[in-house]
């Protein structure tokens, strides 16, 4: 079905295979966790990404400047001086990239290429890329093995079904 459509629908699938969205949702986490697809709102796409796939990324991180600056600055004040924090890929995570490079001693990990190289010319900052392949994404096994074996103190997603909250993110994940 993704390599036909280029996407996937969570309530699509769910229909057609009689069950619930719970259990695509779970099962896009596995397939997306083993480098397969790249889940998104609602459903999946393709996980290798070309300049093609993302003609407008500086103009989306231009678009709603308030309102990411806003989350951004509220997703830093949960973030301690020392902690080790995962951003997510996304041009809000980026704007929560710039609102970091004020804290000391943290460590970035991230699959972003963008957002690796926005805090890697920060003094006391270590940044982690994630392993895997892609254009400005990094996605693959490997960023799935590497995120289930780390240890961080937060991890800032755009996932929108989470909420920032301490130790992680609301939700259990």
């Amino acid at each position: 079905m993704l390599g036909v459509d280029g996407a996937l629908d969570v309530g699509r699938i769910a229909a057609k295979f009689s069950v619930s969205e719970a259990t695509v949702r779970r099962d896009l986490q596995l397939l997306e966790d083993e480098g397969l697809l790249r889940r998104t709102h609602g459903g999946a796409v393709l996980p290798f990404e070309s300049t093609a796939a993302y003609p407008h990324h500086d103009s989306k991180l231009q678009r709603q400047q308030l309102e990411k600056a806003a989350i951004a600055r509220c997703a830093a004040r949960k973030v301690s001086d020392g902690d080790v924090v995962v951003l997510d890929s996304g041009t809000t995570t980026m704007w929560l990239a710039r609102e970091l490079r004020s804290k000391r001693d943290l460590t970035i990990v991230t699959s972003d290429l963008k957002i690796a190289l926005e805090v890697a010319d920060v003094a006391g900052f270590e940044v982690l890329c994630v392993g895997g392949t892609g254009v400005r994404q990094l996605v693959g096994p490997r960023r799935g093995r590497f995120m289930r074996a780390a240890r961080v103190n937060r991890r800032l997603s755009r996932d929108p079904g989470c909420a920032y909250a301490s130790g992680g993110l609301a939700g259990g994940r």
